[in-house]
């Protein structure tokens, strides 16, 4: 039961990121947010359609998929926490090597995946934040000042 509401929780974490990067970050946020959505949607498909015993390693690849994506939005945008963001799947990665073709525990497996997932999360959170002030002091400076009340005065 209590995985099942984990689940649903990163369910709407997942979207709620997504949501606001697509809402408020620039093309390289909202790339990310994209390809967040769609390894998530590869993830559940992959854990439906594939036998019990290949499944991690199948979600190693999502993954890999997933930091490979990232780190060509990270480098295309030149933003660091986009590039901070693709260290974290990497950390992702790690921790499937870590369970791939070893007996481990699966819970303690399953939590190091969820908290370096939701670090990933977290940075793309702090991507879209920076996107947006930035965006938004560049619009500052482009919007001309209003005219005096004394121009209209003369």
């Amino acid at each position: 039961m209590l995985g099942f509401i984990l689940s649903k929780i990163g369910l709407v974490l997942i979207f709620a990121v997504a949501g606001f990067a697509w809402w408020k970050g620039g093309a390289g946020e909202r790339e990310g947010a994209l390809a967040v959505v769609v390894a998530w949607i590869v993830s559940l498909a992959t854990q439906a359609l594939s036998p019990v015993d290949n499944r991690l390693q199948m979600l190693a690849v999502v993954d890999g998929g997933l930091a490979l994506a990232m780190l060509v939005i990270a480098l295309r945008y030149t933003s660091v926490w986009l590039g901070i963001a693709m260290l974290l799947q990497g950390a992702v990665l790690a921790v499937h090597s870590l369970g791939l073709g070893k007996a481990i525990n699966l819970r303690e497996y399953y939590i190091a995946l969820n908290l370096s997932s939701t670090a990933m999360l977290l940075a793309m959170v702090f991507a879209t934040i920076g996107s947006w002030i930035k965006r938004s002091k560049r619009t500052a400076k482009e919007v001309p000042a209003p005219p005096s009340a004394l121009a209209g005065a003369a």
